[in-house]
């Protein structure tokens, strides 16, 4: 006859209860935020330069408006017969002149300049307690896939509960864009001690 299975004491309970207690208690703030950011899911939907309408010079004329000096007439006027034609000579369509032949700036790409970059993203939440924000590490990469920039952008979140799915947008000035270049953002999460200290959320913790 095989004896009764014991029953863990009241103790034993008890005691595994407070080393648990204790195993959570001993993480530091950092520890704690490191969890929370790992809860976090983010995907970028898109992104795309803003386009800022300049406004008109206060001294353009308006639609149908005469300019001063000018009149209907202005408008249909025509060069005398022997008036000579001052655009050939600058055009350079004179035989044997004008060095490189038309066409040579044609096939210049524009210049790179700064831009205004809009994001659109979803972010993800499967956890307790949520933070006031995260952290982003933002990429710019040429056609190459060569990377050419990158930038930590904090962005603010609501309260958020498990399972809640928020949309999120910001703007970033970037000073090199050209056509072809590419932006990801992303939410690390394997960072090192030395990395945490530049990212708001660890950093709003360790105070």
């Amino acid at each position: 006859m095989l004896p009764p299975k014991k029953r863990p004491s009241a103790f034993v309970v008890l005691l595994f209860a407070v080393l648990l207690l204790a195993a959570c208690s001993s993480k530091t703030p950092e520890e704690k935020v490191a969890e929370v950011r790992g809860q976090y899911t983010v995907e970028l939907n898109a992104w795309f330069p803003k386009v800022v309408d300049e406004p008109a010079p206060a001294d353009a004329p308006l639609d149908g408006e005469a300019v001063d000096g000018e009149g209907e007439d202005a408008a249909t006027d025509e060069p005398a017969a022997d008036e000579p034609a001052a655009d050939a000579a600058a055009d350079g369509e004179t035989d044997g002149e004008g060095g490189e032949g038309e066409g040579d700036t044609a096939d210049i790409a524009e210049p790179a300049g700064p831009s205004t970059i809009f994001f659109d993203l979803v972010v993800y939440f499967n956890g307790d307690d949520s933070l006031p924000g995260i952290t982003l590490d933002v990429s710019q990469a040429d056609p190459f896939e060569k990377e050419k920039a990158t930038w930590r952008q904090w962005v603010e979140l609501p309260s958020m509960i498990n399972g809640q799915t928020e949309q999120v947008t910001f703007e970033l000035e970037v000073d090199d864009f050209q056509d072809g270049d590419a932006f990801s953002v992303v939410l690390e999460t394997a960072l090192s001690a030395e990395e945490r200290s530049e990212y708001r959320e660890f950093a709003t913790a360790a105070q």
